[in-house]
């Protein structure tokens, strides 16, 4: 089971968000399955896939995002860009 966290962001603060986000997952030992982003006015939503429950939890609170229920991606703004990433699996050394 998939755990998506969304957060709001203004689209400006975009290099910023993923700098901190990048920074708390290498903290954390997290290692996302998918990140995707939508880029509209006045804000824009990044939502993370975690495949564990507390991860995504820590990450939502980390960054004042929530745990959705269910994908509701009626949430999601109409006039929007997106982008996925997905395969945020660490490489074994």
């Amino acid at each position: 089971m998939l755990y998506t966290v969304e957060v709001r962001f203004a689209g400006e603060t975009f290099r910023e968000l993923m700098l901190r986000v990048r920074g708390w997952l290498n903290s954390e030992n997290a290692w996302p399955s998918t990140f995707r982003y939508w880029f509209s006015e006045p804000d824009a939503l990044l939502r993370v896939n975690f495949e564990s429950e507390e991860q995504a939890h820590a990450f939502a609170e980390a960054f004042g995002g929530i745990v959705l229920v269910g994908e509701t991606e009626s949430r999601i703004p109409t006039n929007a860009s997106a982008v996925a990433f997905s395969g945020f699996r660490r490489q074994p050394r």
